[in-house]
Order: structure tokens, then C-alpha cells, then sequence
């Protein structure tokens, strides 16, 4: 039932949820969707941050596919 709760959540407090339980792919994927929504609510500069945020995670965890992905180029 746990998971269900997390649903209802916003997608920022996703990302501060996967950091808490420390799921670092979880927390690099809620980034993107967080950078993909403000990027729809035209908050660039805080839609660049997430998707750096995630390049960064995908980085930090070796995701090669992910990493070799220029965040700003696909804009998430």
C-alpha cells in the first residue's frame, strides 16, 4: 500500500522521496519528469536544472546510454 501513496504525491516531492530512500535511478528518472513539466509550464531555467540533475545521477551512476545523452541538446 505504500507504493499507492507515493502516486498521489507531486512529481517534486517524488524526487525528494527517491533521494530520501536513496534510489538514485528513481531520483535521475522523477528529475526528468519534473524538468519535462516545467519545461510545458515554460520554467526554463528551472527545467534545465532538473534535466542537469539527472544527466548528473545517470553520470554519477555510470548509465552510459543516459549519460552520453546531452541533457540541454534533447531539453529531457
Amino acid at each position: 500500500m505504500l507504493c499507492y501513496a507515493f502516486v498521489l504525491l507531486p512529481i517534486g516531492d517524488l524526487v525528494i522521496v527517491q533521494r530520501i530512500i536513496g534510489d538514485k535511478a528513481g531520483e535521475a528518472k522523477a528529475s526528468g519528469n519534473l524538468g519535462n513539466t516545467l519545461k510545458l509550464l515554460g520554467k526554463f531555467d528551472e527545467a534545465a536544472a532538473c534535466c542537469q540533475r539527472q544527466f548528473d545521477i545517470y553520470k554519477d551512476l555510470g548509465d552510459s546510454v543516459c549519460a552520453s545523452v546531452d541533457p540541454f541538446e534533447i531539453f529531457c
